[in-house]
């Protein structure tokens, strides 16, 4: 070959080279642009990600920064936040789901999302329907915002791992830019050095580069624009809603307070300045334990328990206010607000029931006086009965008994016969009936058989007299050692026995009483049974009548307990069960 050839050759080659890397380099620089492109279009993706869960997230706060507003306040007015912002968080939820359906971890992340999301907008739907229908307060009225509080950590929480992984996927992509910038420098130097002719096509694609770099950052410092919008929004959110608390703690019509960190007084109601007679003026920025410097040790630990994030509340509690008086408080206190994990002060409620104490000290001194009356007048009764019983027993059956003894004299002198006769041992039978009758209702008066002989005795003697008296059979079992039975407690089962037992003949049209005396666990117990008409066991007639009253009286003042259990057409049970033990009685009716 010639070297003509040679160089037409050589000369063929270098234009062929010069023709191939200018389209190499076009392609490569194609392939770079295209990549950068997606690279960008892959960015803005993620941030408009972010951006749409960052405006979801802020629709529910507001949304439920409103139904807590609603639910404190019972305004409809505050709903109007909330019916805005539900819309557009379902329109961002809706957004969210389509943006992430090409990437399957996204996607399990927003699957993951949508369920917690409609929870807390079903919850906050329920808690507005049950304030507008029954209403919510106190205690459950803090389990339903606790509970909101739950559902939107929870959301929160899939949020902040959607987010990371928003993160890490753009960090990825910028390490992936980063190394086709770095091939793309070493293509375009090694283009460079073999190919100047190539420089124009380079610097189109540049100029290319350059205007997508600066789409990307103008779009980013949109993005940067809409997030401080976004911040600033959020933060006049958070500002209006503690506001809002403060106002509804100012005006509620209850004793409020409510405390930072630092136990200074961000507002107060005007109930807690009249409650603790504090000064009008002056009193918002004080410090708590400046206000009440003589505050027990035992309220200082309550307060920094709930600034740790505890609730604490009681029924009722004595409180020494500033001018030396005491009252008596209903309170609760409560953490607000979350700072760093810690509450960012306190809310303390309080109800001053003094007049409900006083009014409560003046009916059990009331309720002591009616008992200390009626076991006076009980008292009274039972000593008049004996002193009735004695006056008829040693006076009027012994003076029966002469009258008996004077006409059987009569009836035995001669010359008594025939008519006078017949008429004088009538009439001695007639003293001896006045007699037995006169007994009987001595004994009825007052058993002397329970001192002599016992409760038992006494309670056998009396069922055998009403069934001969009154044509019904009344049975008694019992038999016990009484031994440590009082008196007074014998005689009080004694008078119950009677009235139960009077009752259903009387009342009740039983045809047959049932009386059982017997030791049970330490007392000893009565009980009276009937089979007659009953009666309900928790209508007022158990505090109507007289004789139920009467049993219950005298059953407490031997410190016992009385029982009845009755239903209609099912008899009457009445049980009655006293301590085997004289001292339970003597307590019991001791001075205080």
């Amino acid at each position: 070959m010639t070297p003509i050839h040679q160089k037409l050759i050589h000369q063929k080659t270098r234009w062929a080279l010069l023709l191939i890397v200018p389209v190499l380099i076009g392609v490569v620089m194609y392939f770079f642009a295209r990549r950068a492109k997606e690279e960008n279009e892959s960015v803005r993706h993620t941030l408009v990600v972010q951006l749409t869960l960052e405006r979801l997230l802020f629709c529910l706060d507001h949304a439920e920064t409103s139904e807590r507003a609603f639910l404190l306040t019972g305004e409809d007015r505050l709903l109007g936040p909330y019916q805005e912002a539900v819309p557009q968080a379902r329109r961002e939820l809706a957004s969210l789901r389509s943006l992430t359906v090409d990437n399957p971890r996204q996607q399990l992340a927003v699957l993951r999302i949508v369920p917690l999301i409609e929870q807390k907008l079903a919850h906050m739907e329920e808690n507005i329907a049950l304030s507008r229908g029954t209403g919510l307060k106190g205690e459950e009225l803090v389990q339903r915002i606790d509970r909101g509080e739950l559902l939107m950590d929870s959301i929160q929480g899939v949020a902040a791992e959607l987010q990371t992984q928003e993160d890490r996927l753009l960090k990825q992509r910028e390490v992936e830019f980063g190394e086709g910038a770095s091939r793309f420098t070493w293509s375009v130097a090694l283009g460079y050095l073999v190919l100047v002719v190539a420089a124009g096509s380079l610097y189109q694609a540049v100029k290319r580069y350059s205007r997508q770099a600066a789409e990307a950052e103008q779009s980013l410092s949109h993005l940067n624009s809409l997030l401080e919008q976004r911040v600033r929004a959020r933060t006049a959110s958070l500002q209006a809603s503690e506001e809002l608390l403060k106002t509804f703690v100012q005006h509620v019509p209850a004793a409020v307070a409510m405390l930072d960190r630092q136990m200074r007084y961000l507002q107060v109601s005007e109930r807690w300045v009249s409650d603790f007679s504090l000064p009008n003026e002056g009193l918002l920025g004080r410090s708590h334990y400046e206000v009440f410097p003589d505050l027990p040790e035992r309220w200082k630990s309550i307060l920094q328990r709930c600034l740790a994030g505890e609730s604490l509340k009681a029924g009722e509690d004595c409180f020494e206010r500033a001018d030396g008086s005491q009252i008596w408080l209903r309170w609760e206190v409560r953490p607000w607000g979350s700072r760093d994990g810690k509450p960012e002060g306190i809310l303390i409620f309080s109800e001053d029931i003094s007049a409900h104490k006083r009014l409560e000290q003046a009916l059990r001194g009331s309720e002591q006086e009616l008992r200390d009356l009626a076991r006076s007048l009980l008292t009274a009764q039972a000593d008049e009965r004996r002193r009735i019983a004695r006056d008829l027993h040693d006076d009027v059956t012994q003076r029966l008994a002469l009258l008996s003894i004077e006409i059987g004299k009569l009836t035995a002198e001669e010359g008594c016969t025939g008519e006078p006769r017949r008429v004088l041992v009538s009439l001695q039978n007639q003293a001896n009936q006045i007699s037995v009758d006169v007994r009987r209702i001595s004994h009825g008066l007052h058993p002397s058989v329970i001192e002599d002989f016992g409760l038992s005795m006494a309670l056998e003697e009396f069922c055998d007299e009403f069934s001969k008296a009154q044509g019904s059979p009344v049975w008694f079992e019992g038999g016990i050692d009484e031994e440590g039975l009082s008196t007074e407690a014998a005689s009080s089962l004694f008078r119950i026995a009677q009235e139960a037992v009077q009752n259903a003949a009387k009342h009740a049209g039983a045809s047959l009483v049932h009386v059982v005396l017997r030791q049970e666990q330490g007392n000893i117990q009565l009980i009276v049974s009937d089979d007659g008409a009953g009666f309900s066991a928790d209508r007022d007639q158990l505090n109507q009548g007289l004789g139920i009253l009467s049993m219950k009286e005298r059953i407490r003042m031997v410190n016992g307990t009385l029982t009845i259990h009755s239903q209609p057409g099912g008899g009457v049970q009445i049980v009655a069960s006293v301590p085997f033990s004289k001292n339970s009685y003597e307590t019991a009716n001791s001075p205080g």
